[in-house]
């Protein structure tokens, strides 16, 4: 975690630093400025001091973290199989922090403390990545990815919701510095990977319930030519997924924009197809002779009716 790593680097420096102002040979020169009334001794004398305290600031701050390193470890290096048991780790990841900031002097202001969790939150976003995988998503059965998205939805929701528990917490326990942190200065990177998750989600989602068109029969005596724009639906629909995923690029990737407008064109084609997916349900529920021949009609649609779009139709 660079947070740590920035701490641990500027306290060994500052000790280098102090043990050069405490040498023999330093001594010597400062007690040479001091008797003949150099200007320069202030300014001297001020470094020192000025050493002095941030050296003491620097270890403690080594001092308060490294009861996160297990955590920050683990986050780091966790196997992609074992991204799931992260949500585990976050109540007493927050709990820490919160130690942390109850009990150090120098590390309970906003500014630090919401570095360290966005930190975090940049971190988790990495190994969501490694557990969906750019490469596999496409080439995963969509249930799969569909189980993959779900699972780094609800480990990135974890660490929110423990994060603002904590919040909670802190407003109880140290009411004269609760945590107030601005949202969007700790999850800024995390929230737009969790929409890019939500995205994806919906569109395996779609695929899965699209799917369904290349099995349905309609009888009736409209059967035939229902049927056929069904079939039809189909290839056009998978048209559209197999250019949405043939994109050469990291869907992943918060940092390509160029993912918004493809999947913006992907969206559109697929209403067009269910606006033309209603019609055919419109008309073959015209031709339903009976109830149970309505109610074998809506069983072939299973899935493709949860669709808001066609809900409202």
């Amino acid at each position: 975690m660079h947070e740590m790593a920035f701490w641990s680097d500027r306290a060994a420096n500052l000790s280098s630093i102090g043990q050069q102002l405490r040498s023999p040979r330093f001594r010597k020169l400062m007690r040479v400025l001091e008797l003949s009334n150099s200007s320069y001794l202030s300014g001297l004398s001020r470094l020192e001091a000025d050493v002095a305290a941030a050296s003491e600031e620097a270890f403690d701050i080594v001092k308060f973290l490294a009861v996160l390193k297990e955590d920050l470890e683990a986050l780091e290096s966790l196997p992609s199989d074992e991204f799931p048991t992260l949500s585990a780790r976050f109540p007493s990841l927050m709990h820490r922090c919160l130690l942390i900031w109850m009990h150090s002097k120098f590390y309970n202001v906003a500014p630090r403390l919401a570095v360290l969790l966005r930190q975090i939150g940049n971190a988790l976003v990495e190994r969501a990545r490694e557990f969906v995988d750019n490469e596999a998503v496409f080439t995963l059965e969509p249930a799969d990815a569909l189980e993959r998205l779900s699972t780094a939805l609800e480990v990135c929701a974890s660490f929110k919701a423990s994060y603002f528990e904590t919040r909670d917490v802190s407003l109880e326990q140290v009411p004269d510095n609760p945590w107030k942190f601005q949202n969007a200065v700790i999850f800024a990177r995390l929230d737009q990977f969790i929409e890019r998750c939500h995205d994806l989600h919906e569109l395996m989602t779609t695929i899965v319930q699209f799917a369904r068109l290349e099995r349905i029969e309609i009888g009736g005596s409209k059967g035939r030519a229902l049927s056929a724009s069904i079939a039809q639906m189909h290839t056009d629909f998978v048209s559209a997924h197999e250019r949405f995923t043939a994109v050469q690029y990291d869907v992943l990737d918060i940092a390509i924009k160029a993912f918004d407008e493809d999947f913006y064109v992907f969206r559109t084609e697929v209403k067009q197809v269910e606006r033309r997916l209603a019609s055919v349900l419109s008309s073959g529920f015209e031709d339903c002779p009976t109830v149970a021949s309505a109610f074998k009609l809506i069983d072939g649609f299973e899935g493709l009716l949860e669709r808001d779009s066609l809900q409202g139709d």
